[in-house]
C-alpha cells in the first residue's frame, strides 16, 4: 500500500547530510563561473552570510529537535560543515559587529517561510541594516522599517 505524505518518514541523518552538503557547496559556488566569458552576478559578502547564518541555524534545529537557544548549540554544524571560523560567518563586514540571532524562532513549524527576522545587523550603515527571514529573504531596511518588522512573539530587537 503507498504511503500517504502524512505518513512520511523524517529524512535519515545520511539524507540530511548529503543535503547539507549540497547546500554548502551551492552556496561556495556562487560566486564561481565554469565559463570565463559569461558574467557572474556574486552574492554580497554578507547576503551569503546571512544565508549561512539561516542555513546552519536550521541544520542546528533539526539536530537538536528544537530551536537553538545559542551560538554554542550552532558551532556543532559548523564543525561538520568544515567551516573552521565561525565568527566570520557571524560577523557583518559592513558594520563589523556580530550579527544579532534571534534565538529559539522554530524556522521549521511556526516560523516556516514568514517574514519574521531570524538575524540581522547590530548597527548597519547609513541607516540601514540587513536582515534575513524564516523565509530567507533577505531585506535592507531603514529604522523606521526595522522597528515595524514582523518579530517572532515577544521578541525585543536591539535597537
Amino acid at each position: 500500500m503507498p504511503r500517504l505524505l502524512s505518513e512520511a518518514s523524517p529524512l535519515s541523518p545520511k539524507t540530511r547530510s548529503l543535503r547539507f552538503a549540497v547546500t554548502v557547496i551551492a552556496i561556495a559556488l556562487t560566486s564561481v563561473s565554469c565559463r570565463p566569458n559569461e558574467t557572474v552576478t556574486r552574492i554580497p559578502a554578507d547576503h551569503a552570510r546571512l544565508r549561512g547564518i539561516a542555513t546552519i541555524y536550521a541544520y542546528a534545529a533539526a539536530d537538536l529537535g528544537r530551536p537553538p537557544r545559542s551560538v554554542d548549540e550552532l558551532l556543532p554544524i559548523f564543525e561538520k560543515a568544515s567551516i573552521t571560523d565561525p565568527d566570520q560567518t557571524l560577523t557583518s563586514t559592513r558594520d563589523g559587529q556580530p550579527f544579532v540571532i534571534v534565538w529559539g524562532v522554530d524556522v521549521a513549524g511556526v516560523y516556516a517561510g514568514s517574514a519574521a527576522p531570524l538575524a540581522y545587523e547590530r548597527l548597519g550603515v547609513d541607516g540601514r541594516r540587513l536582515a534575513i527571514t524564516c523565509g530567507l529573504r533577505i531585506k535592507e531596511v531603514n529604522e523606521s522599517e526595522f522597528a515595524v518588522l514582523s518579530w517572532p512573539y515577544g521578541y525585543q530587537p536591539e535597537e
